[in-house]
């Protein structure tokens, strides 16, 4: 791990425990983030930056010895993304370390069936190296995309270890249908 980035698993540590709710920390994480990668020297080493060929790769960067919040780095080669999916109950804040994504929000309309719900697109966001954002649930449907030629690698912090997700697949007849979704880490 390099001395910038365990700085930034200490500023991290610090911004969670003081803060008093999920909004202040992912605030608090949010500026964190901002500030590590503002440098343009590469935060994270080269074999946490290379990308997949079948799919986003997923890497662990840290996770805290209490749980209490975890560290992923996600590689975004050209065309690659996630589909429409929540973060399973914890709060997210995700920052762009290098190249550029996509991310469109979406907030749920409806409940078609029990088992289906209907989605409405809330807000698309094109975000480069240095921007962040957060995710707090309910309101942290959302899709990852990256449309561009060049790979893409971004920073996410959530809330405990997240290992699984409820992703959502379109329905033939209409709306999607929810899913879980068991995460796997790439390993080098």
């Amino acid at each position: 791990m390099t001395s910038r980035l365990t700085r930034l698993i200490d500023e991290l540590t610090l911004a969670i425990q003081r803060a008093p709710c999920d909004k202040t920390t992912c605030e608090a994480v949010e500026a964190a983030l901002v500030h590590a990668v503002e440098t343009r020297e590469p935060l994270l080493p080269a074999h946490l930056r290379e990308p997949h060929p079948d799919h986003y790769a997923r890497h662990l960067v840290h996770l805290d010895e209490h749980k209490r919040f975890s560290v992923i780095a996600m590689v975004w080669g050209p065309g690659q993304g996630t589909p429409i999916h929540d973060h399973g109950g914890l709060w997210c804040v995700e920052c762009v370390v290098q190249g550029k994504i996509e991310v469109r929000a979406y907030r749920p309309v409806e409940r078609v069936e029990v088992e289906r719900v209907g989605f409405s697109c809330a807000e698309v966001i094109k975000a480069g190296q240095g921007e962040a954002g957060h995710l707090i649930p309910p309101l942290d449907h959302h899709v990852i995309h990256n449309p561009y030629e060049e790979p893409a690698v971004t920073l996410h912090v959530y809330g405990g270890e997240m290992a699984w997700c409820n992703a959502y697949r379109p329905h033939p007849d209409g709306g999607y249908v929810e899913v879980r979704k068991e995460l796997s880490i790439d390993h080098d």
